[in-house]
């Protein structure tokens, strides 16, 4: 894709942070979280390299076919799009807090599939600002599961 240049992609995955909110405390609260957040920050802050940040995830997972009880009618996708906004904007503020809280407050029922890998980039990126670019949601004809989605876009 880039033969003229050394990129180099260093994925790195997320496990789940559920344990957090069951525990009822923020995952910066975590010794290995914290510490890894803050190695990932020094190797990125003294590397001479260009670096681009990406969180590849979806957002709400809603419906039985994601453990739910009910179905998902057309008038749930409004309470989920509101919902999800408020986290959007909150990650559009870089307030790593602030998602949390909106997730961990009613013990992350839209199972939000990114919860960690948003959370970390939060706690990554050095952006000064971020843009909401699209959000979508896909709904089953028949209820049984939902899954929104967004792009956003951070700068400096």
């Amino acid at each position: 894709m880039y033969p003229d240049n050394d990129v180099k992609i260093v994925p790195l995955l997320c496990g789940g942070f559920e344990r957090f909110i069951a525990q009822g405390i923020t995952p910066i609260q975590d010794a290995r979280v914290r510490d890894f957040i803050n190695g990932v920050k020094k190797t990125i802050a003294t590397s001479s390299r260009q670096v681009c940040l990406m969180a590849s995830v979806d957002l709400s997972h809603i419906g039985p076919q994601f453990g739910a009880e009910r179905h998902v009618s057309p008038g749930d996708l409004t309470d989920i799009r509101t919902a999800d906004l408020e986290t959007l904007k909150s990650i559009e503020a870089l307030d790593m807090e602030g998602f949390w809280q909106s997730i961990a407050k009613d013990g992350n029922q839209r199972n939000i599939c990114g919860l960690s890998a948003i959370y970390t980039l939060l706690g990554i990126v050095t952006a000064r600002e971020g843009r909401l670019l699209k959000y979508s949601q896909w709904r089953d004809e028949q209820g049984w599961g939902c899954v929104t989605f967004a792009s956003m876009v951070f700068s400096e």
